[in-house]
């Protein structure tokens, strides 16, 4: 199992204030959290970092959460 405080999240939603209460809570409960506003930015940071868990918001103006699943999904799966 993974130390709790090992856990990687990254929140990503378009809403600043949504990102920034789901990261502070997160990060109270002992997490680490990295926020992205919109789905190209969480692709770019996602290669640079392994997530453990991502939390998607689905309506974002640029990509939903729905399309940067599979694309996350296709890229795990093509490595």
């Amino acid at each position: 199992m993974i130390a709790h405080k090992k856990i990687k999240i990254l929140v990503v939603d378009d809403e600043l204030s949504i990102r920034e209460s789901l990261s502070g809570w997160l990060q109270q409960d002992g997490y680490q959290v990295e926020t992205a506003p919109g789905g190209l930015t969480a692709l770019a940071i996602a290669q640079e970092t392994h997530y453990d868990i991502m939390l998607l918001d689905v309506k974002m103006p640029e990509m939903d959460g729905l399309t940067l699943l599979k694309k996350f999904k296709k890229g795990i799966l093509t490595r």
